[in-house]
């Protein structure tokens, strides 16, 4: 039993080693890796150049927000009526002769 004593430790130890070199990938990514989505962003950008560089702020002004946000919070304020579903559509035209 003692003669395997010290190979147990040294099989295990090779063993190991084996193991992790199989997980060890030497990846190198292409040379142009990374670029199609570089130049998708880019293209998808409207103003590359930066905002406010040639003195244009994108949106609204101030007064034209405020009216927009007033009007969007009053909508909610009373529900919307739908009237009776089972009618949409039934009636209230006129029959043509």
């Amino acid at each position: 039993m003692m003669k395997y004593a010290f190979s147990i430790p040294i099989t295990i130890a090779v063993l190991g080693s084996l193991g992790l070199a199989g997980c060890a990938v030497d990846y190198a990514a292409e040379r142009g890796f990374g670029k199609s989505v570089s130049a998708a962003i880019q293209q998808q950008t409207i103003r590359p150049e930066g905002v406010g560089r040639d003195g244009v702020t994108p949106g609204l002004d101030g007064h034209a927000s405020k009216a927009t946000i007033d009007r969007y919070q009053k909508s909610y304020e009373q529900p919307q009526t739908l009237g009776n579903v089972m009618t949409l559509g039934v009636g209230g035209g006129r029959v043509s002769p």
